[in-house]
């Protein structure tokens, strides 16, 4: 599907976390990535502990970027996420929202 497993970019013995890739959700848009990062801190329980890592603009990843270096968020781009499990993003609540 939508959603591609990049195993390869990380492998952490004794640790379940994979790295998912998954399309900026639409109440993502227009936020920069430090913003972006900081809607996923308060799901830190169980399963649902995800972390945003980086993200895919086209050919071009970036991880962990750094002030505004990635800019907004864009229609388009795909989120690089560290999770235990295929995060579900329906639910994702934003400050503004």
């Amino acid at each position: 599907g939508m959603t591609r497993v990049y195993q390869e970019l990380l492998s952490v013995r004794r640790d379940a976390n994979e790295m998912y890739l998954v399309p900026v959700p639409a109440q993502l848009i227009g936020m920069d990535f430090i913003a972006a990062a900081t809607v996923f801190l308060p799901e830190r329980t169980n399963m649902k502990a995800c972390l945003l890592i980086g993200l895919y603009r086209g050919e071009k990843m970036m991880l962990n970027p750094v002030d505004g270096e990635a800019g907004p968020l864009c229609d388009g781009d795909e989120l690089i996420l560290l999770s235990q499990n295929l995060p579900d993003l329906s639910h994702l609540r934003t400050a503004t929202a």
